[in-house]
């Protein structure tokens, strides 16, 4: 569909068009503005939103708390989830191969069979809890409901590092999973703690990556208490109990389980057990049609209100918030993918340590911080949100092309060159959705546009990992144990796919391991084909 230009209208604001068209009100802008508006031609039954792409983001809402002095007290805590957040999600991939001066977590607990269950415990933590936490935030007040979940992470990052068996860090892992879930207030400096948090994980290593965030806690937790502003979503008038009970507790009871069951489903098919193994079959039927009655609930308002409902699916009737969600959960896996499986190319091919990886990753978070900073500042000035998008966009493609085609003599001069590609070109419209859609949302559906661009950032995160990781591990695992034949077990061959037996990749024949590292890296680039689908 085309872009219709229409000719400028002055002494207009933007709140008495959109009043006179189609009978809303918006919160109204500071003066009179000259501007040029683009608006899409109508369609039967479709939504009549405008999307004008010269509009700066800064003026939209001049009622939103981001323009109060507490703004600063607010970034606080989304500062805070966001290290932790980056911090936490990067020890899993990093310490599978052995960290430097430490044992790896399958070396520390003698369990192989469970190792996919830290990564994907985290995930699944983080993404099954994040509406029914979006309706808490909406009832209670954020600020001490925020402290709350801050404890119960630094609670879940102290199981995970004195966790005495496998099943005590995967525990670990879930509940820290739901503790750093972001919240509903303040979108600040996300990209900077978020690369702090990423670089910070595999450089401490070990145990220490998880004590680490009761450090954190311990320091952030006065800040929260001093600085970070009250915020209370609902009337004054509207007792506390009041609010829990308008919860959308059936839509929780819904999308929690569906979520749980369509990430196990995903990232255990074709490595835990086979495609068709009954638990997977079962658990992919039991997700779709759990999230076709969450669906059905939320559509026909089932035991909840249009304003209390857990997801505002009214979105998707809008063709640019339809848009945006696609987007946002496209950039999700384009962030962590690359991070995944460049963490796996470089011990098996450089046979480099957990902290010589992250040191190797430098080049893409550094330039994805910069980016984001860069398009927070420069996009609320000038506009033209599309532009960030494709030149975005493009970046990341080119870069997921080369990097498909990393072999193991590729020079690092290289991959540092695409990390630099990659990061600029991410972090160019990583974020920019958020604040996109907070700028099209009503002023009393800011929350929702939120909430709505979580949900899809999650999701596409939660299906990047999922999706690399069964790519990895369906075309690795079934390969070398082809070319080592029977007197190689299956757990054998994990553990030299994963480079965490170094005693046993050191007893293969020095031809045999070529072979295998071959087979190995070629695995990892077939992940950044499918990574390349996201962009």
């Amino acid at each position: 569909m085309s872009l219709t230009k229409a000719e400028p209208h002055a002494g207009v604001t933007r709140s008495q068009s959109r009043t006179s068209q189609s009978g809303s009100t918006r919160a109204p802008r500071t003066g009179s503005q000259i501007y040029q508006r683009y608006s899409l031609p109508s369609v039967p039954g479709a939504s009549t939103e405008e999307l004008d792409p010269t509009r700066t983001l800064e003026n939209q809402h001049t009622d939103r708390p981001g323009d109060s002095p507490e703004a600063a007290g607010a970034a606080a805590p989304e500062g805070h989830s966001n290290l932790a957040d980056g911090e936490i999600r990067t020890q899993a991939t990093l310490s599978i191969p052995k960290p430097a001066g430490g044992r790896a977590i399958v070396h520390q607990f003698n369990n192989l069979a469970d190792l996919p269950w830290v990564s994907v415990g985290f995930i699944l933590g983080g993404t099954a809890t994040a509406l029914p936490l979006t309706g808490l935030y909406g009832a209670l007040d954020a600020k001490w409901l925020y402290i709350a979940f801050t404890i119960l992470f630094a609670a879940a990052s102290a199981l995970c590092g004195a966790a005495p068996s496998m099943s005590a860090l995967i525990v670990g892992r879930v509940l820290a999973g739901v503790g750093p879930a972001k919240t509903p207030i303040y979108i600040g400096y996300i990209g900077l703690s978020w690369g702090a948090g990423t670089v910070f994980g595999p450089i401490i290593g070990g145990a220490f990556a998880f004590y680490i965030n009761l450090v954190i806690g311990a320091v952030s937790t006065p800040v929260l208490l001093v600085f970070a502003p009250n915020f209370r979503p609902r009337p004054l008038d509207v007792p506390a109990v009041k609010a829990l009970q308008n919860i959308d507790w059936l839509g929780a009871a819904l999308s929690v389980p569906a979520f749980v069951l369509g990430i196990m489903a995903i990232s255990f098919g074709g490595t835990e057990f086979p495609w068709n193994a009954p638990f997977i079959v079962s658990s992919f039927w039991a997700a779709g049609v759990l999230f076709f009655l969450f669906w059905l609930q939320q559509h026909l308002l089932f035991k909840t209100t249009r304003a209390t409902r857990l997801f505002p699916i009214h979105f998707f009737a809008k063709k640019n918030m339809f848009l945006l969600f696609i987007i946002q959960a496209s950039v999700g896996g384009i962030v962590v993918i690359p991070l995944y499986l460049m963490a796996l190319y470089y011990p098996f091919a450089q046979n480099d340590t957990a902290l010589q990886a992250g040191v190797k990753l430098l080049p893409l978070v550094a330039f994805l911080v910069v980016a984001i900073v860069f398009n927070g500042h420069a996009m609320g000035i000038w506009g033209y949100h599309q532009v960030w998008i494709v030149v975005g966009s493009v970046m990341v493609l080119v870069s997921g092309v080369f990097f498909s085609r990393l072999t193991v003599d590729t020079p690092n001069a290289t991959i540092y060159g695409l990390q630099v590609v990659l990061g600029m070109g991410t972090g160019a419209f990583s974020q920019a959705g958020f604040a996109i859609a907070q700028a099209m949302a009503d002023a009393n559906e800011i929350q929702n546009a939120i909430s709505f661009m979580l949900i899809a950032q999650l999701a596409g995160t939660s299906l990047g990992l999922s999706i690399s990781g069964a790519i990895f591990q369906n075309l690795s695992v079934p390969q070398v144990q082809n070319l080592l034949g029977p007197a190689f077990s299956p757990d054998q061959v994990v553990r030299i796919v994963t480079r965490v037996d170094e005693t046993l990749i050191a007893s293969l024949p020095d031809d045999l391991f070529k072979q295998a590292q071959d087979i190995v890296i070629g695995a990892i680039t077939q992940g950044h084909v499918g990574n390349t689908d996201f962009r």
